[in-house]
């Protein structure tokens, strides 16, 4: 979303001019790197400590997904903090590689890391093709904007895929 999805978003449904969607965008991005090596950091700590990478990983993730709630009701007074959360958070998903390896023998370590790539990259095409599938479905506005019924939709199912998810992770 951030990559392909974001930067519309905040021009169509922000209603941002170009300059402040690039601010936007960028700040984004440091969230992102600060989310990088930040959650890192405190996965290591907390490790420590005795909290599982798991077990953090999944409760950032659960709040990266409870935060996407303001995207999906469009709480446009709200747009810097909430991507700024989304790029923050957005990066918990990254912990999990660093447990895989630990739960195979180490001759297959490679090829897990590998297989989790690919799955990753072949479900982000697939999820920002969906997305821009389900925004297309709405005609565009006078001003040649994509409408915002279509970004809500796209961002409910998003939203409700990765609840689905962690759901069925927590669960089994």
């Amino acid at each position: 979303i951030q990559t392909l999805w974001a930067g519309p978003w905040l021009s169509d449904v922000a209603g941002l001019n170009r300059d402040a969607v690039a601010n936007h965008l960028f700040l984004i991005a440091c969230a992102m790197v600060l989310g990088f090596i930040g959650l890192g950091s405190i996965a290591s700590r907390l490790g420590k400590m005795g909290v599982s990478t798991m077990n953090f990983a999944i409760t950032g993730m659960g709040l990266f997904v409870l935060m996407q709630v303001g995207l999906v009701l469009q709480w446009t007074d709200f747009t810097l903090p909430l991507w700024l959360i989304f790029g923050f958070l957005g990066t918990t998903g990254i912990l999990p590689f660093a447990v895989l390896p630990r739960r195979f023998p180490p001759e297959l370590a490679g090829r897990v890391i590998t297989s989790v790539n690919l799955l990753i990259f072949l479900t982000a095409f697939v999820a920002q093709w969906g997305i821009g599938a389900i925004i297309n479905m709405w005609p565009k506005t006078e001003a040649g904007d994509y409408a915002v019924e279509g970004y809500q939709v796209a961002f409910a199912v998003t939203f409700g895929m990765q609840l689905l998810g962690l759901i069925w992770y927590v669960v089994y």
